[in-house]
């Protein structure tokens, strides 16, 4: 289901409206300087919105699960040490748990 104002704030940021019970046609246009958009382009808007959303994802959980930078340094100090790869497995490990989306 569109969410018509994440889809217009994604097409025009900076756009002003109304809408009501998510209704296309409850949408009250209120910019002067911006045209109102079509119910299709506001689907299109809202498809790229999902892929963009969908195409970030992977980022955020990936910054979740790696550890501080400060760990990341010592693991990387201790592997120079210790000839090991923990910093390098550990790093694969949310990489693969997380791919990059194609």
């Amino acid at each position: 289901m569109v969410d018509f104002a994440q889809a217009i704030r994604h097409l025009h940021p900076k756009a002003e409206y109304a809408i009501n019970a998510n209704d296309y046609e409850q949408l009250e246009w209120m910019s002067k300087d911006i045209e109102k958009p079509s119910l299709e382009a506001l689907n299109a808007s809202w498809d790229s919105y999902i892929l963009y959303k969908k195409s970030i994802k992977y980022k955020e959980d990936r910054r979740k699960e790696y550890a501080s930078w400060e760990d990341q340094f010592d693991m990387m100090y201790w592997d120079q040490v210790n000839g090991t790869t923990n910093w390098k497995d550990s790093v694969a490990a949310v990489k693969t748990k997380f791919p990059k989306p194609e």
